[in-house]
């Protein structure tokens, strides 16, 4: 939430497509999900990532692209 909240704080309706889920772990508890996400009327491609579940990090795509319009930047949990 806080990630989200630092790319739109004005935003007024937030949800997440959870038939789009995608998870990969790997050996060191690292976690990265793939998903889409709706901010208002905008969707977006995301990727959030969990380190040693202290931290994250929000990438948002233009949906269907690889250009990135956001990095949240690691965020302490």
């Amino acid at each position: 939430e806080a990630a989200i909240m630092k790319f739109s704080p004005k935003a007024s309706k937030v949800s997440v497509d959870l038939s789009q889920l995608s998870l990969k772990s790997d050996a060191d508890e690292n976690l990265t999900i793939h998903f889409l996400v709706t901010i208002d009327s905008q969707t977006y491609s995301a990727i959030m990532q969990y380190s040693n579940t202290s931290s994250i990090r929000l990438y948002l795509y233009r949906q269907g692209t690889t250009q990135q319009l956001y990095d949240s930047q690691v965020i302490d949990t």
